[in-house]
């Protein structure tokens, strides 16, 4: 089953970046081999989106730029390699530990379209971007986001912006089901750059 707190962060983000909300979404199954997921696939609605087509407005020195962010979807996260031995490199390791710590938890990634000019621009929209995850209560900060630069081009996407987690509430109890028996009950955290499933 679906998580319900994944669902909700990712509506409360579309409501606050002004984005389109389908009438249906749907997730699939990436079947490549994956080492940090136990499973050997991963749960994505990559192409099927939570929200697509929103923006963030954001200052830049006494200048104002708009960011045109092309999707939010959520995913289950991957566990963590580390690679050890020789130059730290995967191609001279002396052998790999297996983090699954993190393994299915919901991920929710944030993808831009090809907006920025410069680095302080991609500084301005991830402190803004902060600031609306924080005051949405879906984002964790000491996960922190990650952003994953791509080539240049019409149809590039610039930076990936990841790891938004939702803090446990007191006073609430997240759906706790498995969807396809693909992702443990032991995780409910939302992550965003956050696990559809839990």
């Amino acid at each position: 089953m679906l998580n319900e707190a994944a669902v909700e962060a990712g509506l409360k983000l579309a409501a606050a970046i002004d984005a389109g909300v389908p009438e249906t979404t749907r997730f699939h199954r990436k079947n490549y081999y994956y080492p940090d997921l136990p499973k050997n696939f991963q749960i994505t609605q990559y192409d099927s989106p939570l929200c697509e087509n929103g923006a963030l407005t954001v200052a830049i020195e006494d200048d104002e730029r708009e960011i045109a962010i092309e999707r939010a979807h959520l995913e289950e996260d991957p566990g963590s390699l580390q690679h050890a031995g020789g130059s730290g490199g995967i191609d001279t390791a002396e052998y790999t530990r297996v983090d699954y710590n993190r393994a299915g938890v919901p991920l929710m990634e944030i993808v831009t379209e090809p907006d920025f000019r410069g680095p302080e621009e991609v500084r301005a929209f991830l402190a803004k971007l902060t600031e609306v995850l924080e005051y949405l209560d879906v984002f964790d900060r000491r996960s922190g986001p990650r952003h994953s630069p791509r080539p240049t081009g019409p149809k590039s996407r610039t930076f990936r912006v990841t790891r938004a987690r939702r803090r446990r509430s007191p006073t609430r109890s997240p759906a706790s089901a498995t969807r396809s028996s693909a992702i443990g009950r032991s995780n409910r955290k939302l992550a965003t750059g956050t696990n559809p499933a839990a």
